[in-house]
């Protein structure tokens, strides 16, 4: 079906139905069409183009034409309760539709009733599998699965691949959603097109992926051969539709603004002795030590915030893996975070924190009643927040990126200000974060994201390789894009 097929349908339905109609853009018709056409379809889309609505208006056409029975929806938690229900409530077209989201106390009743959509977070795979309910929803007629932030099967060593790799061909058709596909460079779409294709365009195995298109760049590092990119890209464009918001929709313009610190002299003695030797004494007797050059790098990010976690901690969150004691250090950062506050003279403000003791030294500082969204912050009280934040009565919320990258709409109050308290590796959460409020719907006139950076530190590191990834993955969606235009 082509887009224009696409318009006629979607009209004569309106004219049979009352409320408010789902009347696509032409960008979105030509996303329903093309997940109509191929029953392995990745949708690389910007968030805010409406990738939920389409796949909704593209699964009930399907649904009317008895192309497909059921749809599965994997998704983060936040956008598993609170998206795919509510879009499904908000537009006449698809009121029809009944939707069981498959977390909480009542989901083995849930998974047992016969629903049109089930929604399940990636965390409830196991459950979803190991308990028989994934069996039970394909006897259903359950064929279609769809991969809401379809980056979240980019590793193919995660127990949520290994999981679902042997379910994967029991669907006839798979769809991938994603804004961020290959975040950290192109090795990240071998798992996503998996899931899509069962190793059709990338190859079933990681290794031979990786001789086909790398060369070795360290340990455990990889680089694209010559050439690779595009072969990639022109192996992948036949079943991926790319499109990025700012070819649709009039956004705000963005202006990034370097806040710089200098470390205390008796802070940038521990710095380096951490960075150089794995281990410092600090001024309270503690000795702070770093196994190895990871658990460095994270000591040394914590260092440049102002507090340090002082026994062992997770190399990729930087978190206490056996205690939460932790020693504050300085407060620059702080003091500046402070300042700017104070500046924007009640202008809303959205901060992006990173560790625990993040989040307890800024609320010291901001306030303990800031609003905040992290781990613990219950989907209830994170749906009360966002309309709060979006009515203007919140001027200043912490978020951290995990909690916060998916599944919220912050735009609607014309919010300006996105402040980075702690820089991150992941440009993906990065990437997702910033679009809270750089969305359609906006009436900000620009979007001002501030960086926080420690002088001399890893945080300079961190800004620059998140320009690069950047840079890599606005060249895929852009190559992408050449085939649909």
């Amino acid at each position: 079906m082509d887009t224009k097929s696409v318009s006629v349908r979607m009209r004569r339905r309106h004219s049979k139905k009352c409320g408010v109609p789902f009347v696509p853009h032409k960008y979105q018709e030509k996303a329903i069409a093309h997940l109509l056409a191929h029953p392995k379809a990745g949708l690389f889309l910007d968030p805010g183009l409406g990738k939920t609505a389409i796949t909704l208006a593209a699964f009930d056409i399907l649904r009317e034409e008895k192309l497909t029975g059921g749809m599965l929806v994997v998704a983060p938690l936040r956008v598993a309760h609170s998206v795919w229900p509510a879009e499904v409530k908000a537009w006449q077209d698809f009121s029809h539709l009944s939707v069981a989201v498959l977390h909480g106390r009542n989901k083995e009743k849930l998974a047992k009733e016969p629903h049109d959509i089930y929604v399940v977070n990636y965390d409830g795979l196991p459950w979803l599998i190991q308990s028989g309910a994934m069996q039970h929803l394909l006897k259903q007629g359950v064929d279609m699965l769809v991969f809401d932030e379809l980056s979240k099967m980019k590793d193919h060593s995660t127990k949520r691949f290994k999981l679902m790799k042997p379910w994967l061909p029991k669907f006839r058709r798979r769809v991938g959603l994603t804004g961020s596909p290959a975040a950290n460079g192109y090795m990240d779409l071998f798992g996503q097109m998996y899931c899509l294709d069962l190793g059709e365009r990338l190859g079933q195995y990681v290794t031979h992926f990786r001789f086909n298109y790398f060369l070795p760049d360290g340990p455990y590092k990889w680089r694209l051969k010559p050439g690779a990119d595009e072969k990639i890209r022109n192996r992948i464009k036949d079943i991926v539709l790319s499109m990025s918001a700012e070819d649709y929709l009039e956004l705000p313009p963005v202006s990034e603004i370097r806040i710089e610190v200098d470390l205390p002299a008796k802070v940038r003695k521990i710095y380096n002795e951490v960075e150089d030797n794995l281990f410092s004494l600090l001024a309270s007797g503690e000795v702070l030590t770093a196994p190895n050059v990871a658990s460095a790098i994270s000591k040394c990010k914590q260092i440049a915030n102002g507090a340090v976690y002082l026994g062992s901690v997770d190399p990729v969150t930087g978190e206490p893996l056996k205690n939460n004691k932790w020693e504050e250090l300085h407060k620059e950062k702080v003091d500046a975070l402070v300042d700017l506050v104070d500046e924007l003279q009640g202008q809303q403000v959205l901060i992006a924190y990173e560790y625990k003791h993040d989040l307890e030294r800024l609320l010291k500082a901001l306030g303990k009643d800031t609003p905040y969204i992290g781990g613990g912050t219950s989907a209830k009280e994170a749906a009360r927040i966002e309309k709060e934040w979006n009515e203007g009565k919140i001027r200043v919320l912490l978020g951290h990126p995990q909690s916060i990258g998916h599944g919220l709409n912050l735009q609607k109050s014309g919010a300006s200000n996105v402040a980075w308290f702690s820089p991150t590796w992941n440009y993906e959460l990065y990437d997702q974060f910033n679009r809270r409020i750089r969305r359609q719907g906006s009436t900000a006139d620009r979007i001002r994201i501030y960086h926080f950076v420690a002088k001399d530190t890893v945080d300079v590191a961190v800004i620059n390789a998140l320009r690069r990834k950047g840079s890599a993955q606005e060249r895929l969606m852009e190559a992408l894009k050449e085939r649909w235009r």
